[in-house]
C-alpha cells in the first residue's frame, strides 16, 4: 500500500514537475542555468552537504530523481557524529543550508536552483556536483558550497580521508591551512 502511494506522488510530482519546463524550457528557462548546468526541483535536505530532487537532464524529456551531493566540501556528520559538537554543528550547517534553500523549495520552482557539473557517485541515485541558486530579486547565482564554507559550516574536501570535527571542534588537530583561524575562533573559542 505504503508502495502505491509512494509510486502516485513521485508520478504526480513528475508532471508537476516535467510538463511545465517543458513548456517553460522552450521559453528559455533551461538557459536560465548557468554553463553545465540543469534545473533542479529540490524535494528535501538530506544534511549540510546533500539534497534530494528532480535532476533535469539534456532529453527535454527526462529527469532524474537522484540525491546531489555538493563536490568539493565537507559538513560535519548529524547522522553519525563522533561527539555532541559534531552534531550541533551539524545541524546548525543543515539550518543554515535550509535557510538559504527555503523560499526555492516552498516555491517549488526548478528555475531558481541548478545542479551543476553532476556526476554519478559511488553509491546509486546520487550524484556529485554543486548546486547553485538564485534568490527573489539577486541577479547573480549563489554557489552553495562556497557559501557553506564561507560561513564555517564546511571544509573543502577532495576526497581521502575526512577531517576528524570532533577533534577540530575541541580545539585540537584542526587543519588551519583549510579552516582559516575565524572559523577556528568561532567554534572553539580558540585562535591557532
Amino acid at each position: 500500500m505504503i508502495s502505491c502511494a509512494k509510486t502516485a506522488l513521485a508520478l504526480l510530482l513528475f508532471a508537476l514537475f516535467l510538463i511545465p519546463s517543458a513548456n517553460a524550457r522552450s521559453n528559455g528557462v533551461r538557459n536560465k542555468c548557468p554553463k553545465n548546468c540543469y534545473p533542479i526541483l529540490i524535494m528535501r535536505i538530506i544534511d549540510a552537504d546533500t539534497v534530494q530532487g528532480y535532476i533535469h537532464t539534456n532529453d527535454d524529456e527526462a529527469v532524474i530523481y537522484a540525491k546531489l551531493r555538493f563536490d568539493g566540501i565537507d559538513t560535519p556528520e548529524k547522522g553519525r557524529p563522533g561527539c555532541m559538537e559534531e552534531k550541533l554543528l551539524a545541524l546548525l550547517a543543515r539550518d543554515y543550508l535550509a535557510a538559504r534553500l527555503a523560499p526555492i523549495i516552498q516555491a517549488r520552482s526548478a528555475n531558481r536552483a541548478c545542479a551543476c557539473d553532476a556526476q554519478g557517485g559511488k553509491f546509486a541515485k546520487r550524484r556529485i556536483g554543486s548546486l547553485k541558486i538564485k534568490q527573489p530579486g539577486a541577479k547573480k547565482w549563489l554557489d552553495i558550497g562556497s557559501s557553506l564554507l564561507k560561513q564555517c559550516y564546511a571544509l573543502p574536501y577532495q576526497g581521502g580521508k575526512r577531517i576528524n570535527w570532533c577533534s577540530c571542534l575541541k580545539g585540537k588537530n584542526c587543519p588551519t591551512a583549510q579552516f582559516p583561524s575565524r572559523c577556528i575562533k568561532r567554534f572553539t573559542g580558540k585562535v591557532k
